[in-house]
């Protein structure tokens, strides 16, 4: 039996192909829904999963026509992807996913069963603006997270703290439920101030140190410090200063921006560490931004934290596809099929 796992997220769409529970290529595709939502429209992410999953079968030397099941989640399951699903309100466990699922046909997309996972939002009792420190929401991260819990071994609670194009710190109670998150924009303000600004020739482009992820941990702790003084847009200038008026390296800067941009997500991220009791953190992202927010969390939080952890990309992938097998699984069961094949 052939199927799809299809990550959706604001950069990017990663589809893995699974035979017989064994992993047989994984392909990755450069779109996702921040093209979406900027240029190119539902349709364009459409295209893009498309693209992904035909891509990904190719490489794995595999007919679409043997494709029997594609199970995704994400932003494939927003108002930008190919259906939205409505956000579950938490706390939301495994099986809370799993009896949510929507299942559809995307003849146009991919043969065979789609299973669309829904996302998770925080409770609130209020309107929305009375409530607006409380609201947040996530596509994507609940199935990593129910992945993570079930090939690792971590203690309850917990605090997963993903860092890609947005920051999120996620609170997983004691009963390994979902219980509550908050988002910041700052992996695309990075990109955007890298891209956009005079800031673009300050600033190396992160792939280029991915070999070694090396990081001036120094230096982060420097921007983290200036920001905190003076504001992150003025800690922003200083990476332009110290282009021009300094003698320091690609990495320096780099490492300087991302600890001024840890920084400013702190600001939000304390205010849920601080109410609630110590506990391990993870860490989901880039080696070399995940080096600078554990110097950070572990000098500046320690009283908020009991260990910190930090997965490879290797354990990223692993959980991200052991959490959607995890999750269709249950929804085979709750359904009463126990021969593991795809159903309408």
């Amino acid at each position: 039996m052939v199927g799809c796992v299809v990550d959706c997220g604001t950069s990017k769409i990663r589809c893995t192909v699974v035979q017989s529970g064994m992993i047989r290529s994984c392909h990755t595709l450069r779109t996702g829904a921040g093209d979406a939502a900027s240029v190119g429209g539902p349709t364009m992410l459409r295209r893009g999963i498309a693209c992904a999953i035909k891509q990904a079968l190719q490489e794995a030397r595999l007919p679409e026509e043997e494709l029997e099941w594609t199970v995704t989640f994400g932003l494939s399951t927003s108002e930008l992807g190919l259906k939205e699903v409505p956000h579950l309100i938490a706390p939301v466990g495994c099986e809370d996913l799993a009896q949510h699922i929507c299942v559809k046909r995307f003849e146009d997309v991919a043969p065979g069963v789609f299973y669309l996972v829904p996302g998770v939002r925080n409770h609130v009792d209020a309107e929305a603006f009375d409530a607006l420190e409380a609201i947040d929401s996530m596509r994507g991260e609940e199935t990593q997270i129910i992945g993570a819990l079930n090939k690792m071994e971590t203690t309850l609670p917990c605090f997963f703290l993903f860092l890609g194009s947005h920051t999120k710190l996620i609170r997983v109670d004691s009963n390994g439920c979902i219980d509550r998150g908050v988002t910041t924009l700052s992996g695309q303000v990075f990109q955007a101030l890298r891209e956009n600004t005079i800031l673009a020739t300050a600033i190396p482009e992160p792939d280029d140190i991915e070999a070694d992820g090396a990081v001036e941990i120094d230096a982060a702790m420097r921007g983290y410090r200036l920001e905190k003084k003076y504001g992150f847009l003025r800690a922003a200038v200083m990476v332009r200063c110290l282009y021009n008026l300094a003698n320091t390296s690609p990495l320096d800067r780099l490492a300087f921006f991302e600890g001024a941009l840890a920084a400013s997500d702190m600001e939000c991220l304390q205010h849920m560490m601080s109410n609630s009791a110590p506990c391990p953190v993870i860490i989901i992202g880039q080696k070399w931004r995940a080096q600078v927010y554990e110097r950070v969390l572990g000098s500046e939080f320690s009283r908020c934290i009991t260990a910190i952890r930090t997965l490879s990309p290797q354990e990223a992938n692993d959980i991200t596809v052991c959490g959607a097998l995890t999750i269709l699984d249950s929804w085979f069961r709750i359904n009463g099929f126990t021969d593991g094949q795809s159903r309408d």
